[in-house]
């Protein structure tokens, strides 16, 4: 994930505080996403930004998979497996691909992992 100065393009997509789409269904609560963080895809590239961030975030493909697949509640082991399978890596690899981007979204706030059930 790089950073760079810049505006939410009209139309960017935010992602409700606490909310998560398809809420009600099995899925993991592993990670809560920020509230008011805006998603766009904006002439190829994948754009986040947090409310009170003026850095622009853009997203690589690896980093859009695991973005929608946090928005969609997946585990973070799946979207291993699925980063894994989409890009041909070894486990290990995409594993540590997926620590390090989850690892960037908890530094700037813009993601948290939740306690477990029943700490």
């Amino acid at each position: 994930m790089t950073g760079r100065p810049g505006g939410r393009g009209a139309g960017a997509r935010r992602v409700p505080h606490g909310r998560r789409p398809g809420a009600g269904a099995a899925r993991s609560r592993e990670y809560e996403l920020a509230g008011g963080v805006a998603f766009r895809r904006i002439e190829g590239q994948s754009l986040l930004l947090a409310p009170g961030d003026e850095t622009l975030y853009t997203l690589n493909g690896t980093g859009e998979l695991v973005w929608a697949l946090l928005v969609k509640g997946v585990a973070a082991r799946r979207i291993v497996d699925r980063v894994a399978a989409r890009y041909g890596l070894a486990r290990a690899a995409a594993a540590a691909d997926v620590a390090a981007f989850l690892a960037q979204l908890e530094a700037r706030g813009i993601a948290r992992r939740m306690p477990p059930a029943g700490a």
